[in-house]
Parts: structure tokens; sequence; C-alpha cells
């Protein structure tokens, strides 16, 4: 994948935890156009598989997968609206470590989204959700035909950072029906929301190792507790919020 930061050496926005510079190689032609991987994906043999591909909208060749259509937010909540009222679900997932396509998008969009009758979810994802190995994979929440699932330690490219996670996630939440993260009519919330490792809307990840090397993995780098604790604490000063004064409660106009 090309950097879309060239300047910015060890920066991989599709991994925060990933400084290798240069990046291993991620050519997957080779395994994907093997005729063993061919035959148990039924993949076609007239074509070979790429990994990206431009989509040109309409009859312009050179649109270069740029779509001329109106913004999905200016239809957004009609389309969430009419779905949640049919009974089709929408699934909506992010990796924790996502720097081009962050979760914070993901849960912006669906707070000033309607459906259901009410706009955005009534209650903060917190249920935590586990691997089959029994390991803490994430955040699921399910509300109104909707569900947002996110992945911990897992970067833009999930099947590549969790597969065996990433495979639980398609089998559980979108094929099947696990209730986990629900949010029932009385407000209870199937899994509990209690206890949750997110803290002010973040799933903390200050403590997993940055990952160093030159086309591979050869050290990590974890920051002492030290530092993280002096961070936490400069972070909570620049993020709160200003207590209203006297002359902020005066109305206006007086």
């Amino acid at each position: 994948i090309d950097d879309p930061f060239p300047a910015e050496p060890g920066l991989d926005v599709y991994s925060a935890p990933d400084a290798l510079d240069p990046e291993p190689p991620q050519d997957g032609n080779f395994f994907m156009n093997d005729p063993r991987t061919r035959a148990a994906l039924h993949a076609p043999t007239s074509r070979n598989w790429s990994q990206s591909f431009f989509y040109p909208f309409g009859s312009d060749e050179n649109a270069e997968g740029i779509d001329p259509s109106v913004e999905p937010m200016a239809f957004l909540s009609e389309l969430a609206s009419n779905s949640s009222a049919k009974g089709v679900n929408w699934v909506i997932y992010s990796g924790n470590d996502d720097l081009l396509v962050s979760h914070w998008g993901s849960e912006l969009t669906i707070q000033n989204t309607s459906f259901g009758g009410t706009i955005g979810f009534t209650k903060q994802p917190s249920t935590p959700w586990f691997g089959d190995d029994g390991s803490f994979a994430g955040i699921v929440h399910q509300e109104r035909n909707i569900t947002f699932v996110l992945f911990d330690k897992a970067g833009h490219l999930i099947p590549q950072w969790q597969p065996s996670r990433a495979l639980k996630f398609v089998r559980e939440f979108i094929l099947g029906d696990n209730p986990l993260g629900t949010v029932l009519s009385n407000g209870s919330v199937v899994g509990g929301d209690t206890g949750s490792p997110v803290v002010n809307h973040i799933l903390p990840a200050e403590h997993n190792p940055i990952f160093t090397g030159s086309g591979t993995t050869q050290g990590s780098t974890v920051w002492p507790s030290a530092t993280i604790a002096a961070w936490d604490r400069f972070l909570s000063t620049v993020t709160a919020v200003p207590s209203p004064t006297a002359a902020d409660k005066i109305p206006h106009g007086r």
C-alpha cells in the first residue's frame, strides 16, 4: 500500500504501532493468484487478483473512483431510518489502531444520524467482546439495527492484524445474530456496560508496544509508566471543560 505521507518515514496511517521504515513487502499477488488459492475461493482464472483498482462511476474513464453523487451525509439519516424501520441491519466496524479512518469518525457519524426514531446511540459503546481463544477482542454495541464493533490491536486492514478475531466477527455479528452489546427495551445491555476498559470514549492503548525495524520487525518500544502518567495528566488538563463563570450565566440582552 502506498504511504499517503511519504514525508513522514516510519508513520503508518494504517496501523499506529507500526513504525517500520521501510515497510516489509505486502504483495499478495503470489498467494492470491496461486491456482490452489483460486480453487479454494472458487475465483475465476480469467482475471488476476489485484489489491485495489479504480472504479470509474458513470462513463468517465478518468474519474478514478470519484463518485460524483451527493455526499452520503445528505441522505444518511433517511436511509438509516428506513433501514431501521424495515429491520435491515447495519454493521460498522473499526480498528483501534487505524489512523486513516479513525473509529472516532464512525462513532461521530452514528451519533449524528437518526435511526429508530432517535438520533445516535443512547448509550456509549462499552461492552467487551472476546475472541475464540477467550482473549479481549474489543468493544461491541448494538442498538436499533445498527451494530458498531471496535477491534483492539488492529489497524485499517483488520484481518491482516487480527485474522481469527475477524473470522469470529463475521461469524457472530455479520452472518450470525450474537446479541452481545444489544440495548434492550428496559435500558439494560446484553453483556453489561460496566467495568468496561473504555475511558472517556477511548480504548486505551498507551501500554501497547510500538514496533520498529527496517523491512522487518527488529525491536519494539514501550513507554515508561511515568511518561504515560505524565501524558495522561496533560491530556486531562487540555481536554477539561471549563466551568462556567458568573459572567457566562448572565442572559444575553441584559
